[in-house]
C-alpha cells in the first residue's frame, strides 16, 4: 500500500494551490467509488502529473459512511489523512477549478450538473460499470465501460495492463468493492449483479 499512499500524498502536493489533474468518483460516493477513485488516481499518474483522488461528498458526512471508514483505517487512510491529503465535494468550487487541466471519472459517466458546465471539455478518462451515456466524446483520452459487478474490476484490469505493482495489500484494499458489489459473490447473482471478471 505504500506506493498507493505516497502517490496519494505527492498528488496532493500537486494540487495545491489549485486543483490540476482530479479523479472523481461516484456522487453516491460508496465504497466502489470511493476505493476506485483512489486506485484509478494512482493508475493515471505519472512523473509530469499527479491525479488526487475526489470523494464526492461533504467531508461531514464520510464519519458516517462507516463501512467504508472501517475498511480505510485498515490502510492507514484515517479521517485526518484523508482530510489532508483527498479531496472532497466541497473542495470543487468555481474558484477552485479555473486550474484544471484534467478530469477521470470512475464508477459513473457523466459529471454532476454543478460540474458539468465548468469540467466538460476536460473529461479525458472514463472507467464505468454502467449504460454509458456517450458523452465527452471530442475530450476523452481513454474510456473503459463494462456492465459488470464493480468498477474496480475495471480499473485492476487497466492497472495490470499497464505493470502497476499490484501487491497482496492493494488487492486486500481492492476486494471490499468486489465483495459488496456482487453480494459476496452470491452464485444466485452472477450475471446481474457479477461476471466472471469480477471473480478473477
Amino acid at each position: 500500500m505504500k506506493p498507493l499512499l505516497q502517490s496519494i500524498v505527492n498528488a496532493r502536493a500537486h494540487n495545491t494551490p489549485k486543483l490540476r489533474h482530479i479523479c472523481i468518483g461516484n456522487s453516491s460516493a460508496d465504497m466502489d467509488s470511493v476505493v476506485g477513485s483512489m486506485l484509478m488516481s494512482h493508475l493515471k499518474s505519472n512523473d509530469s502529473f499527479k491525479y488526487s483522488p475526489v470523494i464526492f461528498c461533504p467531508k461531514n458526512e464520510l464519519p458516517y459512511r462507516i463501512e467504508i471508514m472501517q475498511h480505510l483505517s485498515r490502510f492507514g487512510m484515517t479521517q485526518e489523512w484523508l482530510h489532508e491529503n483527498v479531496f472532497f465535494k466541497e473542495d470543487l468550487m468555481s474558484d477552485t477549478l479555473d486550474a484544471v487541466e484534467s478530469v477521470s471519472l470512475v464508477d459513473f459517466n457523466e459529471l454532476p450538473k454543478e460540474l458539468h458546465s465548468i469540467l466538460s471539455p476536460r473529461v479525458h478518462h472514463i472507467i464505468d460499470h454502467h449504460v454509458d451515456n456517450g458523452l465527452y466524446t471530442s475530450s476523452l483520452k481513454s474510456k473503459k465501460i463494462q456492465l459488470i459487478g464493480s468498477a474496480v474490476t475495471l480499473v485492476i484490469e487497466e492497472m495490470k495492463h499497464a505493470n502497476i505493482t499490484f501487491d497482496s495489500e492493494i488487492a486486500m484494499f481492492a476486494s471490499a468493492p468486489l465483495l459488496l458489489d456482487s453480494y459476496n459473490f452470491n452464485q444466485n447473482l452472477e450475471g446481474s449483479k457479477w461476471t466472471q471478471e469480477d471473480a478473477d
